[in-house]
């Protein structure tokens, strides 16, 4: 009961000598689909608005990844996380999006808009949540930061290979990020650098041979 007080409330609304119908308890021959997103997180989520390539708004509410066609007022919606989603970020095609949910084993996920698919799924290392994402202007990395007490940040060669589709991704560089909170990331113009706007201050990281240098 400490665990699930509802329990009591359901016991207690069964009918005096109420007795179930065979068919009680069987799947209805009906299916909830989602129709429309209301609302935009935003009360502590930055940098999350953006176009696609095509023009479509594309942002995130809940769990939902959200591509809003603002010519025919629909939506197109990626169901693909199991928490809510707390970064966004575009690749420079502005095909694909990158979105990052909290959670103690959070999922970093690619996907692409058109298709509304994904297309590169990442579990690990970064634990307690995504608190911010990026790609590199060459498109060819995506960095992320965690929740987590020590800011560790990692960084992606994220586009799936015939080598290694299917399998976990491991990141090309990790390491402890800034002491403060970051609060953005980027890349410099060449993608060998990752910048991290803070609280107070600005880290620039290095990410050659597996090594996160800040």
């Amino acid at each position: 009961m400490a665990v699930k007080p509802w329990m009591g409330v359901v016991n207690n609304s069964v009918p005096t000598g109420y007795k179930p119908n065979k068919l009680e308890g069987s799947k209805p021959e009906a299916e909830l689909e989602l129709d429309w997103v209301h609302g935009y997180r935003c009360h502590d989520a930055r940098n999350n608005l953006r176009y696609t390539a095509g023009g479509d708004i594309v942002y995130h509410a809940a769990g939902v990844g959200v591509v809003l066609n603002t010519a025919s007022h629909t939506q197109k919606f990626f169901m693909g996380h199991n928490d809510d989603i707390h970064c966004l970020a575009t690749d420079p095609s502005g095909k694909y999006i990158a979105t990052g949910q909290i959670g103690p084993k959070p999922r970093l996920i690619v996907w692409d808009t058109t298709t509304m698919q994904s297309v590169q799924l990442i579990v690990a290392p970064l634990t307690k949540g995504i608190k911010t994402v990026a790609f590199s202007p060459n498109g060819k990395y995506l960095a992320a930061s965690a929740l987590e007490d020590k800011h560790t940040i990692a960084v992606f060669d994220w586009k799936p290979t015939p080598k290694n589709k299917g399998k976990p991704l491991a990141p090309v560089a990790l390491g402890r990020g800034p002491s403060s909170a970051v609060l953005s990331l980027g890349f410099n113009a060449s993608s060998d650098q990752v910048v991290a706007t803070c609280v107070k201050e600005v880290q620039f990281y290095t990410f050659a041979n597996g090594k996160l240098q800040g």
